[in-house]
C-alpha cells in the first residue's frame, strides 16, 4: 500500500497545482479522458467497458509486449480530481481492443458503484504499476490465521532448531527408494549414495529431507535440486500408495498421521517451474492435476484441473445446484445486456416511445400526453408552425424505413418506361441508404417514436425519390396533375423530417441538465403552454429518470449475479475437492495457493513440497500452508534470486526481500547444501567461484564438453562503451548496439549447425527483451531461438547462452546488475558456451562482485572489444566488434570463397560457408558443356544435368530426311522425328465385277 500511498500523494499535489500536462508520478500510470462505456461480463464477473485515451496520444504504445493493464491490475476512477473515486480491477485486456478501440474491461471492486449521471462521463483514471492480484489473496488468505490454525508454528514463528521426523513415520518409516525397501529414520539402514546414484551432498539432502518434518536444501547453479526434489516426490509417492491399505491411527492432536485422500502439494513460484517439475513427476506417475491454467506445456495442459472437470462431469455431487445457478446467471445476463441496450438507445438523440416514459410522468402529464402522436406534436411545436395529426403518423409510419422506403419508391417508379437503367444509375445511393439501415437497430426503432437516425435515413430516401422522379420523366408527363402531386408530396414530406431533424438537433444542444423535479413545480400545469425550451427540459427529465430506473434495475441485477457467482464459487469448489482428492500429486503456484486457500485448507494436504522457495516473499509460501500440514520440504538458493517486494524501503530495512527460506538459515536451522555442479564448463563455473559458491565442484562430466563450432573461445565477454537508451515507457533501458551484435552472433551461431533449441538469448532488462524480439523478426533463421530476461529463466539452463547486459552510461550507473544474487543466475545458465556483451569500466565500477569476475575473464584471456571468429574450413580468424562486421563471414565461414572440388569437376564459386560441407544439396549453377552424340557442347546449368543431360536443343539446319525431305530439326529429335509434310499419293482400287 505505501506506493499507491505515495504515488497519490504525489498526484494530488500536481492536481492541486493544475500541472495537468504530461503528468508522471511513481507507482502509478495517468490516464486523462476515460468514460464508462457498456457493460459485459468477463471472468465470470460483471464488468464495464472502459473507453481510455479517446484523444489518441498512445500512439506510440506498443501494445504487445507493454505491462500495462495485465489481468487484475487496480485501477481507480475519478470524477472530481479524487475528491472521492471509484476502484477497479482489469478482468479483460485484448491488444487488438488497446490499439484500435483504447478499450478495457474493469471491474469495480469496493463500496462505491458507478453513478447514473457518470455514466459516458469523462473521468481521470490511475493505474498501480505495481502488481495487485498476488498481493491480494495473499492478504486475504493471511487474515484466516489466528494462534490455533497457524501451520508449522514450532518452525516458523518459534524457530526451534530441534527438527523432528514427520509424524506419519513415528507409525510406519519404512520407505520404497528405487529398488530399496527400509527403515529411513534407522541411518544404518541406508543403502550407499553409490547405490542410490547420488553424489554424497545429494545422499545427504536426501534424508535430511524425508526424515525431517521441516527440511530445507540449498542447490547451487546445475547441482541437481530438480533432480533430487523429484527422488524426494518418487519416494513420498510410493510410500503414500502403500499407506493406502492400513486404516489409520489418529495422533495426539486428534488428526491422521497421514490423510489418505490429501494429496501431496508442489508449490512453486512461477508457472514455468512449476510445469517442468510436474513434467517430471509424469515420467514415474499420471496421478498429477494442475491447478491454475497457465501452463504452455502440452503434457501439462491435459493435468489442468478444468480438464479433470470433464473428466469427472458424471461424479459432480452438485450438479444439479451448480447448473441451476449457471443458467440463472446466463438469464440474469440476458436481462442485463438488454437494459444496457436500452440505455444505449436512450443516448442516441431523438424521440423516445411514450411507453417507456409513462411510469415517470406524473398522471395529469400522462393525460395530456397520452399517444406516441401528442407526444411528437408537441415535442416539434415551433412559434410559426404546428405539427398536424397526419404529420406525426407520417413520422410514425414512416420511422420504420425497412417496410416503407421501398413500397414508396415503387409507386414513384410505375410509370417509368426505363426502370432498370434509372436502378442501375442510382445503384450506389441506394448502397449506402441500405448500409445506413443496417446501422438503424430493431431495438432503437422499438424504443424511438422518432429517431434522429430514423429521420436522417428517411431524408435521404426522400432525397433519393425526388431524384429519381426528376430523372425519371418526358415533356408530357412533366405537365401532368400526377406528376405535380408526386413532386409535391415529396418536397413536403421532406421540408417537414428538415424541419424535425432540425428541432431536434437544436433541442438536444440546448437541453438543461439541471432541470429537476423542484422545477416542473414552476411550470404551468398545461403542457401545450409551454414553450420549446420548457417542453424538451420536461421530457429530458423524463429521460434521465428513466436512465437512473434502468442503472438501478442493473445495480440489482449486478447484486443477484455476484451473489449467484459466490454460491457457484463454493459449488465449484467442492466439485474441485472432489476431483483433487483423487489424485496424488497436486501442482500449485503461490499465487494460485493464496486464492484457492479455502480449497487447500479442506484439502488438508499433510505433505508440501515447495520448488524455487528461495525467491518467494515469505507470506507466500505460509499462505500455500494449512494447519494440517505436517512435513514442509523447501527446496532453492537464497544466493541467486531473491523475494522481489514492490517497496525499496521495506526490503531492506525490514528484511521483506528475505524469504522464510533465508530466513531458516540465518536463524541456523539445520539445511542441506549440494556441492557438486553438473551443468557448465569449468571455465564458465569460475565466474561464479569462489565469489558466489567458493566450494562449489565441477562434476568429471563438465570437462568433457565440446568446444563451440565457429569461435575460438567458449567463453567470451565483449566490452565496449556505447551508451544505452532509456524507454520511458516501460521504464527501462535498451541497448541497441549490443541487441544488433547478438543477433548477428546468434544467426552465425545457428549456420555451424547448431538447433534454435540450443542456444538462448538472455537479457537483464525488459526494455533490450522488446528491442531484440522486434529486430528479431527481421531475421527468419532466429524465428525459434528463445528470447527471455534473466529473472524468468532462473532454474534453466542451455548449451549455448548469449547474455547482454545493456547498462551503459557516463555515471557507470548498473542499476541491479550490481546485485550478486542476479549476477549469479545470469553467469550460470550456460552448459558449453557463454558470450556476454556489456560495458565492463561501468561494471566493475560500479560493484565489487564485477571486479572478481572481470580479473577470472582476464585469467581465461576470455574480454576484448572484439570476438574471434574461426572458419572451420580454412582455420582463418575473423575479428567481429560490430553487426556489420559480420558481413565478412555472411555464409558462416569466413571471406574467402569455398573453393571445394564438386563431383561434378567444378569448384564451389560460394562464399566459404559452414553449413553443407559435403555440398549435399548444393547447386552448382555453372555451365554443364559436356557435348552430345552430335559435339554440341550442353547449355544448361550444371545442376541441371547431375544424373544425365537434358536433351540438345540445337536446331540442326538442312537435314535429309529418309523421305527426301528437307528439315531444320532439334538435335534431340534426330532418330525419333516424325516428318509432317502432305504428300500427294494414287491408291488402285480394285472392285470386283458381278
Amino acid at each position: 500500500m505505501i506506493p499507491l500511498r505515495e504515488g497519490f500523494a504525489e498526484l494530488l499535489d500536481k492536481l492541486s497545482r493544475k500541472e495537468y500536462k504530461k503528468i508522471k508520478v511513481n507507482y502509478l500510470r495517468y490516464f486523462e479522458h476515460c468514460c464508462f462505456k457498456s457493460i459485459t461480463t468477463a471472468h465470470g464477473t460483471i464488468s464495464y467497458n472502459v473507453c481510455f485515451d479517446v484523444d489518441r496520444k498512445l500512439n506510440h504504445i506498443n501494445w504487445e509486449y507493454n505491462q500495462w493493464f495485465k489481468y487484475g491490475s487496480l485501477v481507480f476512477f475519478s470524477f472530481d480530481n479524487f475528491s472521492s473515486f471509484l476502484v477497479g480491477k482489469v478482468v479483460e485486456k485484448n491488444n487488438k481492443d488497446c490499439r484500435d478501440h483504447r478499450m478495457i474491461s474493469v471491474e469495480l471492486i469496493g463500496d462505491k458503484e458507478l453513478n447514473t449521471e457518470d455514466w459516458d462521463k469523462s473521468a481521470i483514471m490511475v493505474e498501480s504499476t505495481i502488481f495487485f492480484q498476488p498481493y491480494y489473496h495473499v492478504m486475504k488468505a493471511l487474515k484466516k490465521f489466528n494462534e490455533d490454525n497457524f501451520p508449522l508454528v514450532r518452525y516458523i514463528v518459534e524457530v526451534n532448531r530441534n527438527i523432528q521426523p514427520p509424524a506419519y513415520l513415528l507409525q510406519d518409516s519404512y520407505m520404497e527408494i528405487g529398488n530399496f525397501n527400509f527403515n529411513v529414520l534407522d541411518d544404518f539402514a541406508w543403502p550407499s549414495a553409490e547405490k542410490l546414484s547420488l553424489d554424497e551432498f545429494q545422499y545427504e539432502a536426501l534424508k535430511s529431507a524425508l526424515t525431517k518434518e521441516f527440511a530445507i536444501m540449498q542447490g547451487p547453479p546445475g547441482t541437481g535440486k530438480t533432480y533430487l526434489g523429484l527422488k524426494i516426490v518418487e519416494a513420498l509417492v510410493n510410500y503414500k500408495r502403500k499407506r493406502e491399505v492400513y486404516n489409520f491411527d489418529i495422533d495426539s492432536n486428534g488428526r491422521n498421521a497421514l490423510n489418505k485422500n490429501a494429496p501431496l502439494l508442489v508449490v512453486c513460484y512461477t508457472n514455468h517451474a512449476l510445469d517442468q517439475f510436474l513434467e517430471g513427476i509424469l515420467k514415474f506417475t499420471d496421478s498429477v492435476v494442475r491447478v491454475g491454467s497457465m501452463t504452455k506445456s502440452e503434457s501439462i495442459k491435459k493435468c489442468e484441473l478444468k480438464e479433470k472437470r470433464l473428466l469427472f462431469d458424471n461424479d459432480r455431487c452438485v450438479n444439479s445446484a451448480y447448473l441451476t445457478l449457471r443458467n440463472a446467471m446466463k438469464d440474469l445476463v440476458r436481462e442485463i445486456q438488454t437494459i444496457e441496450e436500452n440505455l444505449k438507445n436512450i443516448d442516441n438523440v431523438g424521440i423516445l416511445n411514450i411507453r417507456y416514459l409513462e411510469h415517470f410522468m406524473s398522471p395529469a402529464h400522462l393525460n395530456q400526453l397520452g399517444t406516441n402522436e401528442k407526444l411528437i406534436q408537441w415535442l416539434l411545436l415551433s412559434n410559426d408552425f404546428l405539427l398536424d395529426d397526419k404529420y406525426s403518423e407520417f413520422l410514425l409510419e414512416n420511422s420504420d424505413v425497412h417496410k416503407n422506403g421501398k413500397e414508396s419508391e415503387e409507386n414513384d417508379l410505375n410509370n417509368s418506361e426505363d426502370e432498370d437503367e434509372v436502378r442501375q444509375e442510382f445503384k450506389n445511393d441506394e448502397s449506402m441508404i441500405s448500409a445506413m439501415r443496417n446501422e438503424f437497430s430493431t431495438t432503437e426503432q422499438n424504443m424511438h417514436s422518432v429517431s434522429l437516425c430514423g429521420l436522417l435515413l428517411q431524408k435521404e430516401e426522400l432525397e433519393h425519390r425526388s431524384t429519381v422522379l426528376e430523372y425519371n420523366y418526358d415533356d408530357y408527363y412533366a405537365e401532368s396533375d400526377e406528376y405535380a402531386w408526386k413532386r409535391w408530396r415529396l418536397e413536403s414530406e421532406l421540408k417537414n423530417v428538415c424541419y424535425s431533424i432540425d428541432i431536434i438537433v437544436k433541442q438536444s444542444k440546448k437541453i438543461d441538465f439541471n432541470f429537476t423535479s423542484q422545477n416542473v413545480k414552476t411550470l404551468s400545469s398545461n403542457l401545450i403552454t409551454l414553450n420549446i425550451d420548457e417542453r424538451w427540459n420536461l421530457y429530458s427529465l423524463w429521460v434521465n429518470n428513466l436512465r437512473s430506473g434502468l442503472m438501478n434495475s442493473i445495480k440489482t441485477l449486478e447484486k443477484r449475479y455476484r451473489d449467484m457467482s459466490e454460491q457457484l464459487q463454493e459449488a465449484r469448489q467442492l466439485e474441485d475437492l472432489n476431483i483433487l482428492r483423487h489424485f496424488k500429486i497436486v501442482g500449485i503456484t503461490t499465487t494460485a495457493a493464496a486464492k484457492n486457500h479455502l480449497l487447500l485448507t479442506a484439502l488438508r494436504p499433510n505433505i508440501v513440497i515447495v520448488e524455487e522457495a528461495a525467491e518467494v516473499l515469505e507470506a507466500h509460501i505460509v499462505t500455500a500452508l494449512t494447519d494440517h500440514c505436517q512435513h514442509l520440504i523447501l527446496i532453492g538458493d537464497h544466493q541467486q534470486l531473491r523475494p522481489n517486494p514492490s517497496v525499496y524501503k521495506l526490503a531492506k530495512q525490514y528484511n521483506l526481500e528475505i524469504s522464510l527460506f533465508e530466513r531458516m538459515i540465518n536463524n541456523k536451522l539445520s539445511f542441506s547444501r549440494l556441492g557438486v555442479q553438473h551443468r557448465m564448463r569449468p571455465e564458465i563455473c569460475d565466474l561464479i567461484t569462489p565469489a558466489i559458491y567458493p566450494n562449489l565442484q565441477n562434476h568429471p562430466s563438465v570437462y568433457e564438453f565440446s568446444h563451440v563450432k565457429g569461435v575460438t573461445k567458449n567463453l567470451f565477454f565483449v566490452t565496449h562503451e556505447v551508451e544505452e537508451v532509456k524507454d520511458d515507457t516501460m521504464q527501462s533501458y535498451r541497448n541497441p548496439y549490443e541487441g544488433d551484435f547478438i543477433l548477428k552472433l546468434v544467426h552465425y551461431l545457428l549456420l555451424q549447425g547448431y538447433t534454435s533449441e540450443q542456444i538462448t538469448i538472455l537479457t537483464t532488462y525488459s526494455g533490450q527483451l522488446i528491442y531484440l524480439k522486434m529486430e528479431k523478426k527481421t531475421l527468419p533463421l532466429l524465428s525459434d531461438v528463445r528470447l527471455t530476461t534473466v529473472d524468468n529463466y532462473q532454474g534453466e539452463e542451455c548449451k549455448i547462452i548469449i547474455l547482454s547486459l545493456v547498462r551503459s552510461n557516463p555515471e557507470d550507473k548498473i542499476g541491479f546488475l550490481a546485485t550478486s544474487n542476479r549476477v549469479c543466475v545470469a553467469l550460470s545458465r550456460a552448459k558449453e558456451g557463454f558470450y556476454l556483451i556489456g560495458n565492463m569500466k561501468a561494471l566493475e565500477n560500479g560493484s565489487d562482485i564485477w571486479k572478481c569476475i572481470k580479473n577470472k575473464l582476464e585469467e581465461h584471456n576470455a574480454i576484448g572489444t572484439q570476438l574471434e571468429l574461426e572458419c572451420l574450413i580454412h582455420q582463418n580468424k575473423t575479428l567481429v566488434k560490430e553487426k556489420h562486421d559480420f558481413l565478412l563471414v555472411a555464409e558462416g565461414g569466413c571471406s574467402m570463397t569455398c573453393d571445394t572440388l564438386l563431383n561434378c569437376g567444378h569448384k564451389c564459386k560460394k562464399l566459404c560457408h559452414s553449413y553443407d560441407l559435403m555440398h549435399e544439396t548444393f547447386q552448382c549453377l555453372e555451365s554443364c558443356n559436356k557435348l552430345c552424340p552430335e559435339a554440341h557442347p550442353c547449355s544448361y546449368q550444371c545442376y541441371q544435368c547431375a544424373t544425365s543431360c537434358l536433351p540438345c536443343m540445337v536446331i540442326m539446319k538442312n537435314l535429309s530426311l529418309a523421305c527426301g525431305h528437307i528439315k531444320d530439326i532439334c538435335c534431340s529429335e534426330i532418330n525419333t522425328y516424325k516428318c509432317t509434310e502432305n504428300v500427294e499419293a494414287f491408291i488402285e482400287l480394285w472392285i470386283p465385277m458381278s
